[in-house]
């Protein structure tokens, strides 16, 4: 039930803030009354109406009363989540993209739905700044959590995301892959709109392979269920790629008629893509007055928008523009600009490339400066010699071979250099798969221990409670081995989750150890209240640990943190993490009665354990013990 509660909330506001626009100070009266998390959900509500009423200040005020009021994972998750997105409203990317890892690491474990929502919009972060590999395995991954999930819905939207990603990477094949799969699943949910997309995104890779019959085919089939399903939006999206694809094949005429389909269909939505595709139509119908204007303002729109891709083709569509005019200098600066937004986009290397484009642009520019030499050369030939014009020409001839050899020999270069560059890719994206697998089969391989070993265990602690309920005064004996039984049992349970903990990831950043040190720290102080408990950790927020060493440095920690409550008599144990010259310093103290630790050490009773632990991470152990003071340091390097 209370799943479901968080999903209509994600997309749906509450009824409560329906009062929010004529009067949010009364919204703000009845939070009050309500309970901590329902107080955390109404302050996200308020912080997301601040933020479409553009108080910058009031609504990060909120969001953060939202994290701090949050009782559970799942709401201060949701409180994260939310504050990505403020982020993403302003368009800082770098901060919508930590929010949401921060988010994602509060419904870990949680809540699987919003655990793929987070990865889904953390993909189309990455895919819309052109950072295509990131893309994938952050696709790839959220359509691993989705999989395990009921709804269909989504399935499809990251389906189509992971395949798209692929058709912005140039491979066609695998994107209609990958599209055919959400069709074959929109066509079960009978979905207009899913169906639709599946179709449309079918046509986009069929165009860029030129197959056009079958892009116009798929292309048209979408548009049928958008307008089935009123679905403005993308009607307006599909009408330009119809648009573009008749523009392609030479039909101009139609390729007009869908272009301004798109941009006249709605005032309120408009499509960033219909511009730049209406100005290659007007470039090729002649028309460079209306070319220029409507290509400079959908520049000016893209780059509002931050849209790389579509503003990488606005300046090669103007680049094709000024050759049209022959103001080739103009042209080359436009090339220039589209080719590093293509360097930048696929990450590849921005100098050869671009003294590439320049011998080309310096051979035209030394063409055209030859063509009018030889209608020099022509009107001198009546006055100079027969020997001499010989000469003339077969200078000319000799120099535009030479000019020749050196552009074949360059494209040839830069062809090689493009395949290197498609083997590192693919490489790359192998090995991501090859993680993925890894990580999936660790996941499976946790929930099972979560799920048969742990189960087990807490039928073990309630069969030995039911048994004590039987034991009369007489049988103190037992029932104080029954209750040692069921502590260990307990204890078991707990090192299981540490251990679970531990291998769904494949790192262990300090803030993910801090807050498992810290909920040790604070379930000890509220059992054991003649004990003061600090902890202190100053480590910069960027340190992470492999999995491995995160676990055992935890495990150093609560065992030195055990054995000085159970032997010490202390009164005070004070733990803290530091870092020096990328070793971090761990240290447990307490103003204990103190230990002889030679021959603690021959009785087994813990320290050894300790030293064992941390010979494994290659760690150094150091223990000091007097009279009130015994002090525990590990030593051991950052990842």
């Amino acid at each position: 039930m209370k799943k479901c509660f968080y999903i209509i909330f994600l997309f749906l506001p509450s009824i409560l803030f329906s009062a929010l626009i004529n009067n949010p100070d009364s919204v703000k009266n009845v939070i009050q009354s309500l309970d901590s998390n329902e107080k955390a959900l109404s302050y996200i509500e308020l912080a997301k109406y601040y933020t479409y009423a553009e108080l910058d200040s009031v609504n990060l005020e909120y969001i953060t009363k939202a994290y701090q009021t949050a009782t559970d994972k799942e709401t201060k998750g949701l409180a994260l989540f939310w504050e990505a997105f403020i982020h993403l409203y302003y368009k800082n990317d770098e901060k919508h993209l930590a929010y949401l890892d921060k988010a994602i690491a509060e419904f870990e474990s949680v809540n699987d739905s919003l655990l793929a929502e987070s990865y889904y919009w953390k993909t189309r972060t990455y895919e819309r700044k052109g950072l295509y590999p990131e893309a994938l395995a952050t696709g790839l991954q959220c359509l691993g959590i989705a999989q395990k999930l009921p709804a269909k819905d989504k399935q499809i939207l990251y389906i189509q995301e992971v395949g798209y990603i692929y058709d912005r990477m140039g491979e066609f094949d695998k994107a209609i892959e990958w599209y055919e799969k959400g069709l074959i699943i929109a066509l079960e949910t009978g979905k207009k709109e899913h169906i639709g997309k599946s179709y449309g995104l079918l046509g986009i890779a069929y165009d860029a392979q030129e197959n056009y019959k079958q892009a116009l085919e798929n292309n048209l089939n979408a548009v049928k269920y958008f307008l089935e399903a009123q679905d403005t939006s993308n009607l307006i999206v599909w009408y330009s790629n119809i648009g573009n694809t008749y523009t392609k094949m030479g039909d101009l005429k139609n390729a007009e008629q869908y272009l301004l389909k798109s941009i006249n269909t709605s005032k309120k939505y408009k499509s960033r893509i219909a511009g730049i595709n209406l100005g290659k139509v007007y470039i090729e119908q002649g028309k460079y007055a209306e070319a220029e204007e409507i290509l400079q303002s959908s520049l000016k729109t893209v780059i509002e928008n931050n849209d790389k891709q579509f503003e990488s083709e606005a300046y090669y569509r103007l680049h094709e523009l000024r050759k049209k005019q022959g103001r080739y200098n103009e042209a080359l600066e436009y090339y220039v600009k589209y080719k590093d937004l293509q360097d930048e986009i696929l990450n590849t290397e921005k100098f050869e490339q671009l003294n590439n484009m320049t011998v080309r642009y310096e051979t035209q520019e030394k063409e055209k400066a030859l063509a009018q030499e030889k209608l020099k050369v022509a009107e001198r030939e009546l006055k100079i010699e027969n020997k001499n014009n010989q000469l003339l020409i077969i200078s000319i001839v000799f120099i535009t071979l030479a000019l020749l050899g050196f552009i074949f020999i360059n494209q040839q270069r830069f062809k090689n250099k493009q395949l290197e560059r498609e083997k590192e890719l693919n490489t790359a994206l192998a090995k991501i798969e090859t993680n993925n697998k890894l990580q999936n089969q660790r996941l499976e391989i946790s929930r099972d221990l979560h799920d048969s070993i742990g189960s087990q265990l807490t039928f073990i602690i309630s069969s030995i409670e039911n048994l004590k309920m039987f034991l009369t005064n007489s049988d103190n004996f037992v029932g104080d081995k029954l209750s040692s039984l069921s502590e260990f049992t307990k204890d078991t349970i707990q090192e299981l989750r540490d251990t679970i903990w531990a291998m769904n990831k494949n790192e262990i950043s300090i803030e993910d150890l801090n807050t498992r040190i810290s909920n040790f720290i604070n379930q000890a102080k509220v059992s054991l209240q003649n004990i003061n408990f600090s902890f202190n950790s100053s480590v910069p927020e960027n340190t992470n640990f492999e999995s491995k060493k995160g676990m055992h440095i935890y495990r150093i920690i609560q065992e030195s943190v055990n054995n000085a409550i159970k032997h010490s008599d202390a009164s005070e144990i004070k733990v803290s993490i530091t870092q020096n010259d990328k070793e971090n310093m761990i240290q447990i103290e307490d103003n204990g009665k103190g230990f002889n630790i030679d021959e603690n050490l021959n009785k087994g009773n813990g320290l050894n354990s300790l030293r064992k632990r941390a010979e494994e991470i290659q760690g150094k152990l150091y223990i000091e013990s007097a009279k009130n003071k015994t002090t525990i340091t590990l030593i051991t390097k950052t990842l």
